[in-house]
């Protein structure tokens, strides 16, 4: 069971369920689990009775909400008599808190997402202020034009954190269409990739390489289901 946060003050909730989608479409078990301040997922994911804390099932991903620690997390499954087996959990986090309580060390694979403005850089690398080891992290941006300017000043403002950036950045040119595509599958509860730009798409299947290490073509293939 592999654990892969999702770390950083920007919206990352269409990106997660939509890359978690693809890793069901190639066959695998996957998990996801929203500790954000704004729970966006509770909103998104249709649920018949919600409670503080559950797990709900959206297009073959499974959803968790409301809960923290894994002792919370595996205490629901005991009790509801569902085995906790997973290929993958995907964390959505955007603060310190859950950060340290989700003990997400420098075992797991860890993306920073992060826009340019100053509350998406700052709140994000505020998850990483009381790291005692330096953890490894690689850098998604969700920006329209990527200037060699905006890389340096996030380096520049994280050189006092315990953060070894990864070499090679995943970059979403992220577009207003790519927007109002994922409202419009909010909407009408889809998870899919029609009415998305070639540049979005292609970055959830690079992340999904990423995560699986399988093959482009098994990614393109799986993807390929979600354009209906």
């Amino acid at each position: 069971m592999e654990r892969i946060a999702f770390i950083g003050g920007f919206d990352k909730t269409d990106m997660t369920l939509l890359i978690a989608r693809t890793l069901t479409l190639m066959k695998f078990k996957v998990l996801v689990v929203d500790t954000t301040v704004q729970q966006k997922t509770r909103y998104v994911v249709p649920v018949m009775k919600p409670g503080v804390s559950y797990v709900a099932t959206y297009f073959d991903v499974d959803v968790a909400c409301g809960f923290k620690t894994m002792q919370e997390l595996n205490s629901y499954y005991t009790q509801n008599g569902i085995p906790f087996q997973y290929d993958y959990i995907l964390f959505d986090i955007d603060t310190l808190y859950y950060y340290m309580s989700f003990n997400i060390s420098g075992q797991e694979k860890q993306f920073f997402v992060t826009g340019f403005d100053t509350y998406s850089l700052r709140r994000g690398l505020s998850c990483f202020s009381r790291l005692l080891q330096p953890v490894h992290v690689q850098k998604v941006y969700f920006t329209k034009y990527m200037i060699q300017e905006e890389d340096d000043y996030l380096n520049y403002i994280s050189k006092d954190y315990k953060i070894d950036w990864d070499k090679e950045i995943v970059f979403y040119p992220f577009e207003t269409a790519d927007l109002d595509a994922n409202f419009v599958n909010q909407r009408n509860q889809k998870l899919r990739l029609t009415g998305l730009s070639t540049p979005y798409c292609d970055s959830i299947g690079y992340m999904a390489e990423l995560i699986t290490k399988k093959s482009t073509g098994d990614v393109k293939k799986a993807m390929k289901q979600m354009m209906n």
